[in-house]
């Protein structure tokens, strides 16, 4: 049960970070191409990022969650997923911390873009580990089932 806690929160703190990234992105390239004049910036941030936020959380549970629950693949979390989820969200938060230090516009752009690539992929993989516990848990219960009949 917390394998299972952990890989959903993992999961949600990678889309979180994914939709953070994207997000900034989208409102740094918005602000240079409008300026900030027309509407106060304040509210234009909070409205695009409730916008941005509400839109790539129902996404995420359509692409994500829907299809795995509905085919029972989150029953049996693995370490792998764990792991390489941990390792991938460490790595893109810790460097976006680090280039939001230095304060460079470009290598902000450069990170954000990165960060939404390797978390991004990184949810592929724990997804796709996710999916082949299920294969080879299925492939265990037919084999047991296989061999009971040869038995009998």
């Amino acid at each position: 049960m917390r394998g299972e806690a952990l890989f959903v929160g993992t999961a949600g703190y990678a889309v979180q970070h994914v939709t953070y990234a994207l997000s900034t992105i989208l409102q740094d390239g918005i602000r240079r191409l409008f300026g900030t004049d027309v509407i106060p910036a304040a509210v234009n941030d909070a409205v695009f990022a409730i916008l941005v936020y509400v839109l790539s959380g129902l996404l995420a549970y359509r692409l994500l969650v829907w299809p795995n629950v509905r085919n029972g693949e989150l029953r049996k979390a693995d370490f792998r997923m764990l792991l390489v989820s941990l390792a991938v969200l460490g790595s893109s938060v810790m460097l976006s911390i680090f280039v939001d230090a230095i304060g460079v516009p470009e290598a902000v752009v450069i990170c954000r873009l990165y960060a939404a690539v390797a978390c991004t992929l990184g949810l592929a993989m724990q997804f796709s580990l996710s999916h082949t516990n299920r294969l080879e848990t299925d492939n265990q219960i037919l084999g047991i089932v296989h061999i009971s009949r040869v038995v009998i």
